[in-house]
């Protein structure tokens, strides 16, 4: 595994600070805050893909705007084409990059999902133009309004499983780290080959 990287993508003049670490397809980890909860995703998955923990700062910018200033920057990187994962707000920007490019993203991975799309009303009108295999992740103890939000995901994006993790909140890989990367790693892999025979699945211990 290549060692860990920091770096600053300039896009448009938006700054995006980064670490990166891992070689292989790319994902993309657009948390929702610094801390050591994103370090050990990013760490358990830097064993098979190259990861990159992107740290896009609130601005004025249109989500948009966003999603093609990062594309554009990320392919000055050699980042042509990656997998996504938004952790609680984090998943409105790994969504607007499988809107507004989805050229570019192969899997879109989110989990705790926060409720933030009711400030971005273009972005959630257009969640059926999803292209991406999704994969929506929620705790059983997650009374944050994640739930509602993920049943939203699984009914308006064309390719969507949602999973609920048993015994988990908000934090739900620091509360179930394993029960959560499992079907992250096989989404990775699998993706539209990922099949929950149900509307959705409970991971139990």
């Amino acid at each position: 595994m290549r060692g860990e990287q920091t770096g600053v993508l300039e896009g448009a003049g938006l700054p995006i600070p980064y670490r990166e670490a891992g070689e292989g397809q790319p994902v993309l980890i657009f948390p929702t805050g610094a801390g050591a909860l994103f370090d050990e995703m990013a760490t358990a998955l830097a064993t098979r893909y190259r990861v990159l923990v992107l740290d896009v700062p609130t601005t004025s910018a249109t989500t948009h705007d966003v999603a093609e200033n990062l594309s554009r920057a990320l392919a000055r990187i050699g980042v042509e084409s990656f997998s996504v994962i938004g952790v609680s707000r984090g998943a409105t920007t790994a969504l607007a990059q499988a809107v507004y490019t989805p050229e570019k993203v192969q899997r879109v991975i989110l989990v705790s999902p926060a409720r933030t799309l009711a400030q971005d009303p273009e972005l959630g009108a257009r969640l059926n133009d999803i292209k991406a295999p999704t994969l929506v992740l929620v705790g059983t103890r997650d009374r944050s309004g994640s739930r509602e939000v993920g049943h939203l995901f699984r009914e308006k994006i064309p390719t969507c499983h949602l999973l609920f993790i048993y015994e988990a909140g908000h934090a739900i890989i620091a509360d179930r780290q394993e029960a959560c990367l499992a079907p992250i790693g096989e989404f990775l892999e699998q993706g539209e080959g990922f099949i929950v025979f149900h509307d959705s699945q409970m991971i139990h211990p």
